[in-house]
């Protein structure tokens, strides 16, 4: 077996989650036995039995399948699983209609026409598995669920240190809209609270990074920037609980590595945070300034790390093997 990871989205104008799946999944599929090759777009030469791709892309698709080539898509549904139940009725209306009664020339204007087509389909988990079932038509039996992991190696440092009781408080993701940032920021002033936000913006001109670094006192707004991977286990371990106030989101890695940490949860009361189950460690918040700082001090004040993971963290080996036999059935 040949596998070729896929995606439009380049890495050096927009580093995210995506990437970071793939470059794990690269290594544990490579030490699993498997021969996988990150696409070249440029090289005729170039062959695989299977596509992995992260993006969703019809002309690829469609001509994977001319050349005899598999498909495996790992679907991202963030926006689509959050959003309100008015907006998926219409978009799940609006897209059956054109499923229905569109000729093709219009149905190959949407990009997920192409989904049900798509021979297995991944997702980080069950809410979004439901939504691509809900809205775009695809068959249950196409789809899986396999979340993100963590390495082996990560997971023993993020493991170790001392526990200390209400040291300060850790966030970690991209300064953007989606992820919250300036409203928990804001929040964590008014509640007084030691909040660490660990990442960068993709533009440190844009307007939302600016006021977001004004709000930054070093006190209860604290921005070491975007740090290294060894500065980011530090700061989790160093911490006595993990808050992200996403609007959106799709199995966030830096919540799998929190989880690995130990570090009790103040997670968004959305789709997204509510599919981490029941549990006495995770806290969920509705993601409005007033309700998160009314949250964060009694949160902060009995936060400590644990012993064990927040919830059950598998490694990237793990996960690589879930994906080979996703792989396999798609070839038999």
């Amino acid at each position: 077996m040949k596998v070729l990871l896929h995606d439009d989205t380049p890495a050096y104008l927009c580093h995210g989650g995506k990437q970071v799946l793939a470059e794990k999944l690269y290594g544990s599929l490579r030490t699993l036995g498997i021969e996988v090759e990150h696409a070249r777009w440029w090289d005729p030469d170039q062959y695989s039995d299977l596509i992995h791709t992260f993006g969703c892309s019809p002309s690829m698709v469609s001509m994977a399948h001319q050349a005899g080539v598999k498909v495996v898509l790992t679907h991202i549904v963030d926006e689509m699983t959050n959003s309100s139940c008015s907006r998926r009725l219409w978009h799940r209306t609006r897209n059956a209609a054109i499923r229905e009664f569109a000729p093709g020339s219009v149905r190959r204007l949407f990009p997920w026409h192409v989904l049900p087509a798509i021979d297995e389909l991944v997702y980080i988990n069950q809410a979004d598995a439901e939504t691509a079932i809900d809205i775009y038509g695809i068959q249950r039996r196409r789809t899986h669920v396999i979340p993100h992991g963590c390495g082996t190696d990560a997971i023993t440092r993020l493991q170790a240190g001392a526990r200390e009781a209400a040291s300060y408080l850790v966030s970690v993701g991209s300064i953007v809209p989606r992820k919250n940032t300036i409203v928990l920021a804001r929040a964590a002033r008014r509640a007084g609270v030691p909040l660490v936000f660990l990442g960068k913006a993709f533009d440190e001109d844009d307007p939302y990074f600016k006021e977001f670094k004004a709000l930054v006192d070093g006190e209860c707004v604290i921005y070491p920037g975007y740090v290294s991977e060894d500065e980011k286990t530090a700061w989790l371990v160093g911490a006595s609980g993990f808050v992200l106030a996403s609007r959106a989101e799709s199995g966030c890695i830096a919540v799998y590595e929190a989880a690995a940490a130990g570090l009790p949860m103040l997670l968004s009361d959305r789709p997204w945070a509510r599919v981490y189950g029941r549990n006495p460690s995770l806290h969920l918040v509705p993601p409005v300034e007033d309700a998160l700082a009314e949250q964060l001090k009694p949160f902060f004040d009995t936060s400590r790390r644990m012993r064990a993971c927040t919830f059950p963290v598998e490694t990237w080996d793990d996960i690589a093997k879930r994906y080979l036999a996703v792989y396999q059935h798609a070839l038999l």
